[in-house]
């Protein structure tokens, strides 16, 4: 490993852990809508469908809510 990578890297986790917790959530927020829009545009569907589409792959696997499907439906 390069001592520049190992440097870049440890840049990166310090800056991370230096976030707020709202400052952290903000970021993921804000990672996960420009991750809808990429899918939208690179699938040709809203960015309401690309939501849709993330919904139902984080419930893969998972059992069988009543009181998600009353609100994802």
């Amino acid at each position: 490993m390069s001592c520049l990578g190992r440097d870049l890297r440890r840049e990166r986790r310090d800056a991370d852990l230096a976030r707020t917790p709202d400052d952290r959530l903000r970021l993921a927020l804000a990672l996960g809508e420009a991750d809808a829009r990429r899918y939208a545009a690179a699938h040709g569907v809203t960015l309401a469908e690309a939501r849709a589409v993330f919904q139902r792959q984080r419930q893969t696997g998972r059992p069988r809510s009543a009181a998600h499907d009353s609100v994802i439906r």
